[in-house]
């Protein structure tokens, strides 16, 4: 057995062996299981049961009468004693101790052929005791892992009909036990089905490490595997489905992915700005030594002059973009500020013709506890979607209100606009139309805009344009904010 069982109680078993007919076959009058504690020289009744209302306190002054002999190790067979015959069976024996059985009858001895008979039972049933003790045990081990674990396992027949599944895989997959294994979606459970198929047809486990699944408010990425069941005859008698959710996973890779993007951005921008401003000093001293007493001197200064305070300008920007990601603690927020950067790294980004970026700010937004590199990711996002929308002479209009409860910011477009049939699809991870997309750009949108309570909605017409609108409660603290009020 894997461990002691303590519920394996001799009275079941002698309850079990009355049920066989044991005692009526061998005219037994009654039986009991002992044991004998060596060390101490202690008797220990396991369990006793009379068959025709034999006196119990004869059996236990025949035990105490013949102590010395039971603990000198002497069989008794047959042994005659105040009128009933005693038989003695060995059931386990160990050092420490031992264990045995002893049947009684009244009258008459027992016949040799049924004491054979006897010997062999009680080492066939003790065998079969542990059996089936260590498959309780094992069903029970298995049942506790089964339930339990936290990934989705279903076990089903040729047919595809489920014979078993865990409550992980009930909730994911939304399949009741004796029903047919069939995903809601066509698409995905085509794929299921065709990987179910080969596990079978080529004896072998199918994966697939990347399978979307689910509804278009809740699109998982599972790792998927379909192994072929066995019987005892190592024929394939079914499949076993397991899949476990790596949305979570992927989803954090990938953001820890852009934002080392961000940080390095930041890292470069610093830098950049500390090798552009020194040399910039010395032009602009320069600038100022050309002679003022003609004309054409003080009109090149004067450019030169323009010229290196505009490049000032883009230092400054880039100083403050680069402080700003290098430090993504919490902090109060302008939103304003940020759709500002926003539009400055991304125009800054882009070379030859641009698209027209109209920015129309409410003077008297209210600012709010956030990190402000998340909002960079939300907003660069849109504004990045909307320039590949338009290309190099369309329209774009950055647009920021807000009410007593939340602040709303609308980024629209009058770009080629999302065909319907791909509206629903864009915040499925992976999913793009870009020839160099992730697809996960809009998933991590959303999933930043939910952690701070907010939401995003995608309004788009194709041939006419796209509207991004994103609400952010005003009232929100921020997720490390909160945990420090708990």
């Amino acid at each position: 057995m894997l461990f002691p069982d303590v519920t394996c109680t001799v009275s079941e078993s002698l309850k079990k062996n009355r049920e066989y007919g044991l005692y009526d076959v061998l005219e037994l009058d009654g039986m009991i299981v002992i044991t004998l504690f060596r060390q101490n020289h202690k008797i220990q009744v396991n369990g006793i049961i009379e068959n025709r209302k034999i006196d119990q306190n004869k059996i236990f002054r025949f035990i105490e009468c013949c102590w010395d002999r039971i603990f000198a190790g002497e069989k008794f067979s047959n042994f005659f004693w105040e009128g009933c015959y005693y038989h003695m069976t060995s059931k386990k024996q160990a050092k420490p101790f031992l264990a045995f059985t002893l049947v009684i009858r009244e009258g008459s001895p027992f016949p040799e052929k049924d004491l054979l008979w006897l010997d062999v039972y009680e080492k066939l049933n003790y065998q079969r005791t542990l059996i089936e003790n260590e498959a309780f045990q094992n069903k029970n081990l298995y049942d506790n892992l089964f339930e339990g674990v936290p990934f989705a396992i279903a076990a089903l027949n040729l047919s595809g009909k489920v014979l078993r599944m865990n409550p992980s895989a009930s909730r994911l997959f939304g399949v009741c036990q004796d029903h047919a294994f069939v995903l809601a979606r066509p698409e995905q459970n085509k794929i299921l089905q065709a990987m179910i198929h080969q596990a079978i047809l080529t004896n072998d486990r199918q994966t697939n490490q990347e399978f979307v699944f689910g509804q278009d408010d809740d699109i998982r990425v599972l790792s998927l595997s379909v192994s072929p069941l066995q019987n005892s005859k190592n024929q394939t008698a079914g499949v076993i489905v397991l899949a476990s959710d790596k949305t979570e996973k992927r989803l954090l890779t990938a953001e820890v992915e852009q934002l080392k993007q961000y940080g390095f951005l930041g890292e470069f921008s610093m830098g950049l700005a500390h090798d552009i401003k020194n040399p910039l000093m010395i032009i602009n001293g320069c600038a100022k030594k050309i002679p003022q007493n003609n004309q054409q001197g003080e009109h090149l200064r004067n450019i030169i002059s323009f010229q290196v305070e505009r490049i000032n300008e883009v230092i400054s920007e880039l100083m403050t973009l680069g402080s700003s990601m290098r430090d993504p603690a919490e902090a109060m927020v302008d939103l304003n500020v940020v759709l500002q950067n926003c539009h400055t790294m991304a125009t800054r980004q882009r070379t030859g013709p641009q698209a027209a970026i109209r920015m129309d700010l409410a003077p008297d937004l209210p600012q709010f506890y956030a990190k402000e590199v998340h909002l960079r990711q939300i907003f660069s996002n849109l504004l990045v979607n909307a320039m590949d929308a338009v290309g190099d002479d369309g329209n774009i209009l950055m647009k920021s209100r807000s009410d007593e409860n939340q602040i709303q910011v609308v980024i629209s477009d009058d770009g080629c606009g999302i065909p319907r049939e791909l509206q629903k699809k864009i915040f499925i991870p992976y999913f793009t139309t870009k020839r160099n997309g992730t697809g996960m750009g809009l998933f991590i949108v959303k999933r930043i805009l939910e952690q701070y309570g907010g939401s995003i909605s995608i309004e788009s017409e194709p041939g006419k344009g796209t509207a991004c609108r994103v609400s952010l409660p005003i009232t929100h603290k921020g997720p490390e904010c909160a945990k420090s009020q708990e």
